[in-house]
């Protein structure tokens, strides 16, 4: 899928550029029809293609089983003093002509040594013996001087892999969408009518394959989405050289059940997530046995934490102060009408839960306020909930009219979405009034809030609201994912 999606987003670039062409590029009085042949002669002749294909990654890019290998070497990382070597976890394969280079995930330093697992291009895998911690990722392999011959590789325990997937999980809050997917090379023709025959059916959409070792054998294995308003993925596995399938996978819960290829320190894996839980609850690291059996690694919990993680880097020092609870709280009341006044086109509950009086704004104005609070429960596709609290003004009746510019204005400022109508919301689902250093604040939550909680449990962000919009001056990582090795498997050695 990597492969073929670059292919087709360059060939698309290709196409659109031809089909823009000052008639100049294309002759004297050229026409829409003379561009249209150009790009038929391309393609006809390969140069499509070799145009658009150049880009592509090398195919060991794609090979997993480089990632695999039993022996290594130690090298060091060459240098100035103190000069950063940035590791990426996933290949890191971008096209300069559309695309920035990728951030790394974190860096080496020089004279830091490592153990060389692989080599692809440019760069090199290696493995790195932190003080506590082990990690692994791609790196310039012209920064690497040998030091050795090569020779067995370390050994990785069940407990070091859980401790080095807990270290990518918790690095910004973006949970386990941060471990790196196994990336997969393009699907061989004819694939989709052998696995849809070999699997009594199946026709589901094949992302493309995975080249692994399982159990020290070579293997391809195809992630595949069963399709429907609410899809399974599960796996297929081939040999390598795709006579027949071995086996599949089978879903532990065949609503919402998704299995996902990822590698943690090399070793590919199995992500056992359920579709809509995004960043919470829990979800399993899973080892792959060659017939199809899973065996659970690691599970990560979500926590929250005391004292939630600021991401923003801001040095406002209202991020500073919310987090130590030293803000103030704006008093609120229970509403004597909880009802709003609501568009036609918007659907679910919206309930007024208190009033108050404040600068909302922060324009030297004290207004009548109000917190909203919005839920509403989805039936289609996988079922979904959503939440959202918000800072309203009432009118001269106390009110909450959302009908109202003013008020679509703070919604919009809060929620991301101009109107709720049962959007996927990137907005808090719970929320407060604060006040420090004479401005106003909406501070925000992942969960509803209990009427008069001043906790920093599920801490979101910092937001200021202006007369002329909203500013977000903090943004915090409210929880943490503890993600510990299955009892009785800590000091089992993983495999090649």
């Amino acid at each position: 899928m990597f492969v073929e999606t670059q292919q087709r987003y360059l060939i698309g670039r290709v196409i659109l550029a031809v089909l823009q062409l000052e008639p100049v590029a294309t002759g004297p009085g050229a026409t829409i029809m003379q561009r249209i042949v150009l790009l038929l002669l391309l393609l006809l002749t390969g140069s499509l293609c070799s145009m658009a294909c150049q880009a592509d990654a090398p195919s060991c890019a794609t090979d997993t089983t480089l990632l695999q290998a039993s022996t290594s070497t130690s090298a060091q990382v060459a240098g100035s003093s103190g000069e950063h070597l940035s590791l990426y976890d996933a290949y890191p394969y971008y096209d300069p002509r559309f695309e920035a280079p990728p951030s790394p995930d974190m860096y080496l330093l020089t004279g830091n040594t490592v153990e060389v697992i692989a080599t692809c291009d440019n760069y090199a895998y290696v493995r790195y013996q932190g003080s506590k911690l082990i990690s692994a990722g791609w790196v310039e392999k012209a920064r690497l001087h040998a030091t050795g011959a090569p020779h067995a590789r370390p050994s990785d325990t069940v407990a070091q892999v859980c401790a080095a997937a807990a270290n990518i999980i918790n690095r910004d809050g973006s949970g386990f969408s941060n471990l790196p997917y196994l990336p997969l090379a393009a699907t061989p023709d004819g694939m989709q009518d052998k696995i849809s025959q070999a699997a009594n059916g199946d026709d589901g959409n094949i992302d493309g394959l995975a080249r692994i070792k399982i159990d020290g054998h070579a293997m391809k294995v195809f992630p595949i989405e069963d399709g429907g308003s609410c899809p399974s993925d599960y796996l297929q596995i081939w040999p390598d050289d795709l006579s027949g399938l071995v086996t599949r996978t089978t879903a532990d819960n065949t609503f919402a059940d998704g299995q996902r290829l990822v590698q943690v320190l090399g070793h590919p894996l199995v992500l056992q997530v359920e579709y809509g839980s995004g960043n919470e609850g829990t979800f399993s690291l899973e080892s792959l046995s060659k017939d199809g059996q899973r065996n659970t690694l690691c599970t990560a919990t979500q926590i929250y934490t005391p004292r939630p993680r600021d991401l923003s880097g801001s040095a406002n020092p209202i991020c500073h102060a919310v987090v130590a609870n030293q803000t103030t709280a704006i008093p609120v009341q229970a509403a004597a009408n909880k009802t709003a006044l609501l568009p036609k086109e918007e659907i679910g509950t919206f309930e007024l839960s208190g009033t108050s009086q404040a600068d909302l704004r922060n324009e030297g104005k004290p207004l009548d306020v109000g917190l909203m609070r919005f839920h509403y429960d989805s039936g289609g596709g996988c079922g979904s909930t959503d939440d959202a609290t918000f800072p309203v003004i009432l009118n001269a009746h106390g009110v909450a009219d959302l009908t109202d510019n003013a008020n679509k204005q703070l919604i919009k400022a809060i929620t991301g979405v101009s109107q709720l109508n049962g959007a996927t919301l990137t907005s808090p689902s719970g929320g407060r009034l604060i006040t420090y250093a004479g401005h106003i604040y909406f501070v925000t939550y992942a969960e509803p809030l209990n009427d008069g909680n001043t906790s920093n449990k599920g801490l979101t962000g910092v937001v200021e609201l202006t007369p002329t919009g909203s500013q977000h001056v903090c943004s915090f990582q409210p929880y943490q994912f503890k993600v510990e090795p299955t009892p009785g498997l800590a000091k089992q050695i993983m495999s090649w």
